[in-house]
């Protein structure tokens, strides 16, 4: 693995503990989640938990009618599955009003999306630059950071959407 990479694994590592702490303080100042939110947040984690498995299968099945072709992509399958699930959940609850409490400000996540997204850059920059092939690492951490980079471009999108949509209710 060369010197960047380890560097911006090294980077999302810290800023992910960073962000958890501060959210795990916070979280325990702004309440918890009502009855409805969490009938909500247990919906999401079955549609996260369908998705999970409907993407593995689709590549199981893609496996199996190709043959070994598809076999080095099986980690790639697998992180996409996890992060299809990750999506699902993290916007199904924005729109349902179960992300946040009462007395939480999407504006955190905003800044927690943004900082994941700016942290995977490097790798994203040098696959869009042509400084690295993707075809010939199915499973290396710049895919990684791809998913990633764009996982957390929705999250952002959604949130910044929600907020958006909840100001014109109030108005």
């Amino acid at each position: 693995m060369e010197q960047n990479s380890l560097w911006m694994i090294l980077i999302f590592a810290v800023l992910f503990i960073l962000i958890a702490v501060i959210l795990y303080f916070q979280r325990r100042k702004q309440g918890k989640f009502d009855e409805r939110q969490e009938l909500m947040q247990g919906k999401a984690s079955r549609y996260a938990l369908y998705t999970f498995c409907g993407a593995y299968i689709v590549y199981i099945l893609l496996r199996a009618i190709k043959g070994e072709k598809f076999l080095p992509y099986s980690m790639l399958a697998f992180t996409i599955s996890v992060f299809l699930g990750i999506v699902v959940f993290a916007v199904y609850n924005i729109f349902h009003d179960s992300y946040f409490t009462e007395k939480q400000r999407p504006a955190s996540y905003l800044i927690m999306s943004a900082a994941m997204i700016l942290s995977q850059s490097a790798n994203c920059v040098k696959i869009f630059r042509g400084e690295i092939t993707l075809e010939k690492e199915p499973g290396s951490i710049y895919w990684c950071s791809l998913i990633c980079a764009i996982t957390f471009a929705i999250v952002f999108a959604a949130t910044l959407i929600r907020i958006i949509l909840s100001k014109k209710e109030q108005e």
